[in-house]
């Protein structure tokens, strides 16, 4: 029974060293909700919820990639409550010739 216990404590303490969360904005203060997060040295990824907040089992100091449809791809290092902010891609229409 105490091998189990044990076993136990470990595993929760390890999910909490290893557990990284953040959120996800953009300039205006509008999460994201749905941004794919990516910590592309460990081949983990997952997804924001609606209020633009995500949770990843990487440790701390792991590269995340954060990429969304019409806004630059952005890396960052990991680390627990990491809020980041997106960059819209711009676009200049006038330099196109129709």
């Amino acid at each position: 029974m105490k091998k189990f216990l044990l076993t136990v404590l470990i595993s929760i303490y390890s999910m909490l060293i290893f557990s990284q969360n953040g959120t996800v904005i953009d300039k205006t203060g509008e999460s994201q909700p749905f941004c794919k997060v990516i910590a592309p040295d460990l081949g983990i990824s997952t997804y924001c919820d609606f209020d633009g907040k995500y949770f990843i089992d990487v440790p701390d100091g792991t590269l995340l990639e954060f990429q969304y449809i019409s806004y630059e791809t952005t890396y960052a290092i990991s680390r627990d409550s990491l809020i980041v902010i997106l960059k819209d891609i711009s676009i200049d229409l006038n330099n196109y010739d129709m």
